[in-house]
C-alpha cells in the first residue's frame, strides 16, 4: 500500500464515520501538507465552537455537548483503526494519527473521562461504524486516491459512499 493509500484510508474513515455521526465537515483531502501532515479534514462540527468557548472559561457543559464531544472522539478514533483494518491489524504509519490524540486527549479532559472508558465504550463504537460503513471507507479513500489533487467536499463523500451502500 502506498503512503498516499494509507493517508487515504484514515481520512476516508474520519470523513464516513463523521457522515454516520451527524458531524459536518467542509472537505476532506489526503496529500503531503506545510505541516508535514499526510491529509486532513477539514471543518470542525456544528456546536464545537461552543464547547471549547465553554472549555475555555470552565463553564460545566451541558449534555448535548458532551454527546457532540464523544461523537467527535469516535470519529477521531476511527482514522487510525481504519489504517489498522487496511493494513490487516498494525497502523502502516509511524506517525499516524498524533494530531488525533491531540484531540481525543482535549475532549476527554473537557469532558472528563479517561482511557478506561475510551477503550470500553468509544472506541470499540469506532470499530462497529467502520465495520459497518467499510465498503464505503475503502470507496472514498479509493476516490481520494485518484483524484488530482486528492480532495473531495462533504457532499461528494456522501455521494460516493452511498453508492457503496446501495
Amino acid at each position: 500500500m502506498t503512503e498516499k493509500q494509507i493517508a487515504a484510508h484514515h481520512e476516508a474513515g474520519h470523513a464516513v464515520t463523521r457522515i454516520a455521526l451527524g458531524l459536518s465537515f467542509r472537505w476532506v483531502s489526503v496529500g503531503q501538507r506545510d505541516d508535514g501532515s499526510l491529509g486532513r479534514v477539514s471543518g470542525a462540527p456544528h456546536g464545537l465552537k461552543r464547547l471549547n468557548s465553554l472549555v475555555a472559561q470552565q463553564e460545566e457543559l451541558p449534555p448535548e455537548l458532551v454527546a457532540l464531544a464523544e461523537r467527535c472522539i469516535v470519529s477521531t478514533l476511527a482514522g487510525p483503526y481504519a489504517e489498522m483494518i487496511a493494513g490487516r491489524g498494525r497502523l502502516l504509519s509511524l506517525y499516524s494519527g498524533v494530531d488525533d490524540l491531540d484531540v481525543v486527549s482535549y475532549l476527554c479532559d473537557a469532558i472528563g473521562i479517561g482511557g478506561d472508558e475510551i477503550r470500553e465504550r468509544l472506541a470499540p463504537n469506532a470499530r462497529r461504524l467502520l465495520d459497518t460503513f467499510w465498503p464505503a471507507v475503502e470507496r472514498v479513500a479509493e476516490a481520494l486516491t485518484e483524484r488530482s489533487p486528492g480532495s473531495l467536499s462533504y457532499r461528494q463523500v456522501t455521494d460516493v459512499a452511498s453508492r457503496s451502500l446501495t
